[in-house]
């Protein structure tokens, strides 16, 4: 798998400029399996996507990411760092095709959620959508709306598929407090890809004012070559 190119970068955020979280979730994959057809990555378990999401960013920016978060304490500015390249290894099997979950001594048997599942209820309010989304991935039928079974089902699906579920542990140096925040790797990447198109849009606008080169000559050439010549502008 290749990183993204500079051009790469202005065009996928241009496409996913107007787009949900998901639907971004799922352009970044199809960046990354480009030879999946829309439907395809639809409907890939989430932990996949979320594998090929983080592949991708490794391989465009490196395996470290830096994270940043407010403490809910004392609301100080966290930084964490997290090496992708270790989630990736740690991660490295598909989630089985289906679970089964004990529920008041019954066995009903379950999938993973998709991206297909997410938008399906993604505009339904926040419990309901959660409960449609595991009634989607139930394959057998269950009447009983409880928390408890709420709580089991989501428990099942997380452990069948971990990486749809990452936490990063969190510290703080000014109060002590220690807890988990989750970790979601689109919105995260996606910011980085915005910044990196943002930088590589101002190289075309600096060189093309300079030298009078097209967006397709500068974006030809490295980002390195790009700073040598931006260096070389006149103040």
């Amino acid at each position: 798998m290749a990183g993204l190119s500079a051009r790469d970068l202005l065009d996928i955020a241009d496409e996913g400029h107007s787009l949900d979280w998901i639907s971004r979730g799922l352009l970044i994959a199809a960046s990354a399996w480009p030879h999946a057809s829309p439907e395809q990555c639809a409907t890939l378990p989430i932990g996949v996507r979320d594998r090929l999401v983080m592949a991708l960013r490794v391989q465009t920016f490196g395996r470290d990411m830096s994270l940043r978060f407010r403490c809910r304490a004392c609301e100080s500015d966290l930084v964490a760092r997290l090496d992708l390249g270790a989630v990736l290894a740690a991660h490295g099997s598909s989630p089985p095709p289906s679970i089964n979950i004990e529920l008041d001594g019954e066995t009903v048997e379950a999938r993973v959620p998709t991206s297909e599942d997410l938008l399906a209820t993604a505009n339904l309010p926040p419990l309901d959508g959660e409960w449609a989304l595991y009634r989607r991935c139930l394959t057998s039928e269950r009447q009983v709306d409880t928390a408890m079974i709420r709580q089991r089902v989501a428990e099942a699906l997380a452990a069948a598929d971990p990486l749809a579920a990452l936490d990063v542990e969190l510290g703080c140096a000014e109060c002590g407090a220690r807890y988990s925040e989750p970790f979601d790797i689109v919105s995260c990447f996606w910011k980085e890809i915005e910044a990196a198109a943002w930088r590589a849009a101002l190289d075309v606008h600096l060189l093309a004012s300079t030298y009078g080169w097209s967006e397709g000559q500068v974006l030809s050439l490295s980002a390195a070559r790009r700073a040598r010549y931006l260096a070389l502008r006149e103040p």
